[in-house]
């Protein structure tokens, strides 16, 4: 059973919709710094699309987001904030 069969299964989403719209192709775009977004792929079904939002997502500090371009409708945003390493150094002659 796929994740997102899972998903709707638990009654959280129409299976029959979301069997529907694994026939539609997704764009997966990441949004930059300055607010612009910048395409990254093109994705057949709505489970890959989830699928490879995640994978971007991993991979960068800014939001992704699965969109479907023919009905300009923004389906899923994703964001992981990766853990900034720090390392506190405290020596002599610090106050």
């Amino acid at each position: 059973m796929s994740s997102i069969e899972q998903f709707c299964k638990e009654g959280l989403c129409n299976l029959d919709l979301m069997t529907a719209h694994n026939y539609e192709e997704y764009d997966i775009f990441e949004k930059l710094p300055d607010g612009n977004l910048m395409w990254r792929a093109v994705v057949p079904g709505l489970e890959a699309a989830h699928h490879r939002l995640a994978e971007h997502a991993a991979q960068t500090r800014n939001e992704v987001l699965i969109m479907h371009l023919p009905t300009s409708t923004h389906i899923a945003s994703m964001i992981v904030r990766q853990p900034v390493q720090l390392e506190l150094k405290i020596g002599a002659g610090m106050d």
